[in-house]
C-alpha cells in the first residue's frame, strides 16, 4: 500500500473527525501532517496533481537543461576523440541518464511534497516578507514625521527671536511715549529728589537737596513746608536757589518748624534747597509740588534723642 498524509495532534495524538479542521479540538494545538496509506486511485490522483504542477516541471525543466549543456559540453569535448559508435553509445547513456534523473526528480519533489514541515516553512518565509513590507512603510512615514518636527523646532526658535525682539521694540515704544506724554503734558510738573548732601557750617548742620521738574512744564509757584523731629533741631536758615523768586522763611517760636514759598519757572535747570539746623536731626518735607512727603537724616549718627517728658 501507498502512504498518503493525513492530520494529527501532536499532544494528544487524536485526529479529527472534520478534515477541515486546523487545531485539536480538545488541547487547542494546531494539527501536524502524518503520513497513511493510500489506495492506488489515491495515488494516481496526487501523482496526476504533481506532474500538473508547474513548479515542478519548471524544477525539472531547469536541472534537464543544466544537465544536457554540461553533457553538451563533454560531447563536444570528446567530439574529435570518439567514433561515431562511441557517440551513439554516449547518446544512449544520455538518454538512460537523463531519464534516471527524472524519475529521481520526480520521487524527490513528491517526498518533499509529503513533508508535513513545508506549509508551516511557507508560512513562516510570507510573515517575514510582509513583516519587512509593514517595517519599510512604517520607517518612512516615521522619518517623514521627524523631518517635520525638526522643521517646527526651527519655526519655534525663530519665532522666539522674533517675540524677543518685538517685546524689546515694544518697551523702547512704551519709554518713549512715556517721554512724549511728559513732554507735552500741560499738568504742572512734580518736584523729584534727585541728590542730597549734608556739609557742616561751624557748628550747624546745612541739608542741601536738588530737585529736578518731572516734565518740561514751569514748576510755578511752590510752598515747602520743614519739620524736625520732636524738637531734636532749630531750623536756623530755609533757602532756594536757581528759581525766579524767593521769600523770606515763617519759621515758628521753637524753630521746629518753617515754610519757604517760591516761584520755579525754569524748566533746563535743578531746583536747589538748602536747610540750616542747629544739630543733627531728621527733617520731614512737604509740598504739593512734591510727589510725595520726604523724610530725610541730618547726620542721625550725631542725634541727640529728646528726654521723655514726665
Amino acid at each position: 500500500m501507498a502512504e498518503f498524509v493525513t492530520k494529527s495532534c501532536p499532544r494528544c495524538g487524536k485526529r479529527p473527525l472534520d478534515p477541515r479542521l486546523e487545531q485539536c479540538p480538545y488541547c487547542g494545538v494546531p494539527f501536524e501532517l502524518v503520513p497513511t496509506s493510500l489506495s492506488p486511485e489515491q495515488l494516481t490522483a496526487v501523482t496526476r496533481h504533481i506532474l500538473r504542477s508547474g513548479k515542478f516541471w519548471a524544477v525539472v525543466i531547469a536541472l534537464l537543461a543544466v544537465v544536457t549543456a554540461v553533457l553538451a559540453g563533454l560531447i563536444h569535448w570528446e567530439n574529435g576523440h570518439v567514433t561515431d559508435n562511441v557517440a551513439r553509445n554516449s547518446s544512449n547513456q544520455i538518454a538512460a541518464v537523463t531519464g534516471s534523473i527524472s524519475k529521481q526528480i520526480s520521487s524527490q519533489i513528491a517526498a518533499e511534497f509529503e513533508q508535513p514541515r513545508i506549509q508551516a516553512t511557507i508560512e513562516s518565509v510570507a510573515s517575514q516578507k510582509a513583516s519587512q513590507s509593514i517595517s519599510n512603510a512604517v520607517w518612512g512615514s516615521l522619518e517623514a514625521f521627524r523631518t517635520e518636527v525638526r522643521e517646527a523646532q526651527v519655526q519655534l526658535i525663530r519665532t522666539k527671536g522674533d517675540l524677543a525682539a518685538l517685546s524689546n521694540d515694544l518697551v523702547t515704544a512704551q519709554i518713549a511715549a512715556q517721554h512724549v506724554l511728559s513732554t507735552v503734558s500741560n499738568q504742572p510738573p512734580y518736584l523729584q529728589l534727585v541728590d542730597q548732601a549734608v556739609n557742616f557750617n561751624g557748628s550747624n548742620f546745612v541739608l542741601a537737596l536738588s530737585f529736578k521738574p518731572s516734565n518740561s512744564n514751569p514748576v510755578g509757584q511752590v510752598d515747602l513746608a520743614a519739620g524736625t523731629y520732636r524738637q531734636t533741631a532749630r531750623i536756623l536758615a530755609f533757602t532756594a536757589h536757581n528759581v525766579e523768586s524767593v521769600a523770606e522763611p515763617t519759621i515758628n517760636a521753637a524753630g521746629d518748624g518753617a515754610v519757604l514759598h517760591f516761584t520755579a519757572n525754569k524748566v533746563d535747570g535743578l531746583v536747589i534747597i538748602e536747610l540750616v539746623f542747629s544739630d543733627a536731626t531728621i527733617v520731614r518735607l512737604e509740598s504739593d509740588t512734591l510727589e510725595a512727603p520726604l523724610t530725610l537724616p541730618v547726620a542721625v549718627d550725631q542725634m541727640r534723642l529728646p528726654r521723655a517728658s514726665r
